[in-house]
């Protein structure tokens, strides 16, 4: 009788077995997930905080566009005067704001 309960037991945890594999490799599936999902909702959210701080409007070199930097600005007058050499530094501009111009 014992040896009969042995052989129904074995074959129950074979099945509560197969049963917790299954249930680990779903659990797996959902952690992946989750930190896919995660690890894009925090890229995203780096990027909009760097795109507020103006990390991506300009300041490189080759890219064109103002950098925001110092600018340097050459007047010549006619020959019988000297030449003037002004140097001026731009404050930066806002985005959908067009700059003041420069005195002469």
């Amino acid at each position: 009788m014992n040896v009969e309960r042995a052989g129904q037991d074995v074959e129950k945890g074979r099945g509560h077995l197969d049963s917790a594999r299954k249930n680990q490799a779903a659990a797996r599936e959902k952690k992946i997930c989750l930190a896919v999902v995660l690890g894009v909702v925090i890229l995203i959210v780096i990027l909009v905080v760097l795109v507020e701080f103006g990390a991506f409007s300009g300041g490189g070199g080759g890219g064109g566009g103002d950098s925001g930097g110092e600018k340097i600005v050459y007047v010549t007058v006619t020959p019988s005067t000297t030449t003037t050499t002004t140097t001026t530094t731009a404050a930066p501009t806002v985005t959908g704001l067009t700059p003041a111009p420069l005195p002469p």
